[in-house]
């Protein structure tokens, strides 16, 4: 997998880090997940993965996501592929985001495709609390996540080459596979 910029897109514990991670064992991308921006603001506070965070927090977290960006696009060599995971919702700066990611994978000659992940949600509900997501200072409170679900709207797009995939029953090497057999069919 060359010049490919893969987005996975889902609600939380869906598995986009764990499938994003298979993904990049599999093809040598580099994994940008959304904690690997997060998580140097989200260090430095009070992170339990059920406190809300300050809302200053999110336009730090804004700057340090524009320099990833910017560095892939001016200084990464064009041949090397890219994984991004994140949870946008419908909304201005959701919507900037995954249109800033496009523009990324346009500008540097990069096939672009958006995965659409999803997950049942009792499944949702168990891969929530895990160990690994709270080390990784990530969401950990089914409860609230649970309403999160029922009250965010994820964010709505049209693409040629995107794909829907449910992982609930799929393992997350099973799931990277059959990202990379959709690339595949794109690109004959």
């Amino acid at each position: 997998m060359k010049n490919v910029i893969v987005y996975l897109l889902g609600h939380y514990g869906v598995g986009k880090y764990t499938v994003g991670k298979q993904l990049s064992a599999l093809t040598g991308a580099k994994l940008v997940d959304n904690h690997l921006i997060n998580n140097v603001i989200f260090s430095l506070l009070r992170v339990d993965g059920k406190t809300p965070l300050p809302e200053a927090a999110w336009d730090r977290i804004l700057v340090i996501r524009e320099q990833v960006i910017a560095t892939i696009a001016e200084i990464a060599p064009r041949e090397q592929s890219y994984v991004f995971t994140n949870m946008l919702a419908e909304t201005d700066e959701d919507r900037a985001l995954y249109t800033a990611i496009v523009e990324l994978a346009e500008g540097r000659g990069n096939l672009f495709v958006p995965v659409r992940m999803s997950c049942k949600e009792d499944a949702l509900d168990l891969r929530i609390g895990s160990p690994d997501r709270e080390e990784r200072l990530k969401h950990t409170d089914a409860a609230s996540a649970r309403d999160m679900r029922r009250r965010i709207q994820l964010l709505e797009f049209a693409h040629p080459h995107a794909l829907d995939l449910d992982t609930t029953l799929m393992t997350p090497e099973y799931s990277a596979r059959h990202i990379l057999s959709h690339i595949e069919g794109i690109r004959k």
